[in-house]
């Protein structure tokens, strides 16, 4: 700011050099002209093709990229057996299909199927039979393999009427992505609403411990036999608290048990 010596900045967008000529501006553009005022340069044009900005990057003692390519593997081994079990299930599709031939010339008429030498086809689609495991084997090859990725139930209808197909297989899709537990632990669903809350209300001239809420307080080292912490709070008076030392197999017996012996002695049975 305020040098004497005059700057040159070289820029590939020609138009910064007329930031300064009379035009219709923005305020913001308006702000940044009287700060630039401040400073003694020179803006000159230059088009990207010659100006090589990264220097660093070109240094000539850097690798000029012709062995970019070599030892490189882009698929570890393990993925290339997809390929293997797709070409199983086309053949457990195919012997299949020679097992049930009734039921495919029962389907030819209401679904339009096709047979082209031994086997059945829905357009250039595989069909495959009522077979609950087969089916399934198909899905599973779409959705579960390190390559597909769990697609949604969308995607995944897309994919696998790209190559098979069965009566109602948008329903057995979505079933089984539904009962995905990787899609359903992983995947966010924005349209499932919160459960709605349900405050317990105060009541008021409430007695000690007339109202209750219990927790437990769990995984803690094992101290006397006892790993875990049952804490009651009374919640309409005092707010004071019980902490009792008991075990994570603890049932409801034994919750009951413990309330009996520790809470009311001092403040009788809820009214």
């Amino acid at each position: 700011m305020g040098s004497p010596h005059e700057i040159k900045v070289f820029t590939d967008h020609k138009n910064l050099e007329y930031y300064h000529h009379p035009q219709r501006i923005n305020r913001r553009v308006a702000r940044y002209i009287p700060r630039l005022a401040d400073y003694h340069y020179q803006l000159i044009h230059k088009p990207g093709t010659q100006n090589h900005a990264d220097a660093l990057s070109r240094c000539p003692d850097h690798t000029n990229g012709e062995e970019d390519n070599a030892d490189v593997t882009v698929l570890t081994p393990e993925v290339f057996v997809n390929a293997t079990l797709s070409i199983q299930i086309d053949n457990r599709v195919m012997t299949q299909q020679l097992l049930h031939q009734d039921t495919l010339e029962e389907w030819a008429t209401p679904y339009q199927l096709v047979k082209s030498g031994k086997y059945w086809w829905k357009d250039t689609k595989l069909v495959v039979v009522d077979n609950t495991a087969l089916r399934r084997g198909v899905i599973s090859l779409y959705h579960d393999l390190k390559t597909a990725g769990h697609p949604g139930i969308t995607k995944m209808i897309w994919l696998v009427s790209q190559d098979f197909w069965w009566p109602d297989m948008k329903l057995d899709i979505s079933a089984y992505i539904q009962g995905c537990a990787t899609c359903q632990a992983n995947k966010n669903f924005p349209g499932n609403l919160k459960p709605p809350l349900f405050p317990i209300k105060t009541k008021e001239n409430a007695l000690p411990f007339e109202t209750i809420t219990l927790d437990f307080i769990t995984k803690l080292p094992e101290s006397d036999g006892y790993d875990t912490i049952l804490t009651i709070i009374d919640h309409d008076c005092s707010k004071a608290a019980f902490f009792i030392p008991c075990k994570e197999t603890i049932d409801v017996k034994g919750v009951a048990a413990l309330i009996a012996k520790t809470l009311f002695p001092h403040y009788g049975l809820p009214r």
